[in-house]
């Protein structure tokens, strides 16, 4: 069983010890993603409060599972939207079990819409969640 909590609702020296798994994590999506991110991008959105850290943890023991980072946006018509941008860590699509957590968040802080940027393999649990297919972005390399 897990626990998701905001990063800024830790003390410090807790957070301290989770920057190992933390850094290790960032480069699982570093090395997939190399021409979308970088460490340092990854590190200032976090620093400069583009995007909120959230950690997955064991309850248990506090052990780090994974780190999720989300982003408020405010959309034309000042709908609120949170859109999870990153995850990482262990646990892989088991996770979308814990979505409802940061879904609550949202509902308060006024969003009206969750949406997750995520590849193809997350759709099925995703589905079974609720979520629908929005758009698809293509790419073609050249």
């Amino acid at each position: 069983m897990y626990q998701v909590i905001p990063a800024i609702s830790l003390p410090w020296e807790r957070v301290k010890g989770y920057i190992p798994d933390l850094i290790e994590s960032f480069k699982k999506i570093v090395d997939r993603f190399p021409e979308d991110t970088t460490m340092e991008s990854l590190i200032k959105r976090i620093t400069q409060g583009a995007n909120q850290l959230w950690f997955i943890l064991n309850k248990q023991d506090n052990e780090f599972i994974a780190f999720v980072l989300l982003e408020l946006d405010i959309a034309e018509n000042g709908k609120k939207r949170i859109t999870l941008l990153d995850l990482a860590g262990k646990g892989g699509i088991k996770l979308v079990e814990y979505l409802y957590i940061l879904e609550d968040y949202a509902r308060s802080i006024g969003a009206e819409d969750f949406t997750i940027l995520g590849r193809k393999g997350w759709e099925r649990g995703l589905k079974q969640k609720g979520y629908d297919i929005v758009f698809v972005k293509y790419r073609k390399h050249l």
